[in-house]
């Protein structure tokens, strides 16, 4: 009987130690310059909206503002539009745009150019210090008409 609380309290310790031991045991093996094992595992990948089901065919807009995640447009016209962009899926197919045609970036889409920027200019001989400025809006002015294809990787073919 004296042998049991002995094996039992062994048993414990053991699982205590391989259960929160092991973290420390891997980061004291590995240097800082090399990483190893699969990280922080978050799982806060931001959901975004998918490609619509429907495709609008032949709307013109001018002077709108157009949300362009999920957006689904063949041969559609596009003047003087503001597109505010999150990350998501678009298929822009055989489009014309004219006029001033800017991209708002906002979610998603705002923190991945903020991350790009923040890494560009670490690589500068004075990486920044304190938290980096939003993405500024892309834009271009097409004074002829411009006929072109805007198609986001995540859609389908």
């Amino acid at each position: 009987m004296s042998r049991s609380p002995v094996a039992l309290g062994s048993l414990i310790f053991i699982s205590l130690v391989g259960v929160f031991g092991q973290d420390t045991a891997i980061l004291a093996q590995s240097s800082p310059s090399t990483p190893t094992g699969k990280g922080i595992e978050l799982k806060r990948e931001p959901i975004v909206p998918s490609l619509s089901s429907i495709t609008e065919r032949g709307i013109t807009l001018k002077n709108a503002v157009q949300p362009l995640d999920g957006l689904n447009c063949e041969n559609c016209t596009f003047e003087n539009v503001t597109f505010e962009y999150s990350g998501g899926a678009y298929r822009l197919v055989g489009c014309t745009f004219h006029g001033t045609i800017r991209v708002g970036f906002k979610g998603a889409a705002a923190n991945t150019l903020a991350l790009l920027a923040v890494v560009e200019a670490t690589r500068a001989p004075k990486p920044p210090s304190g938290p980096s400025p939003g993405p500024t809006p892309r834009s271009f002015t097409a004074r002829t008409p411009i006929t072109a294809d805007w198609i986001s990787p995540q859609s389908p073919p």
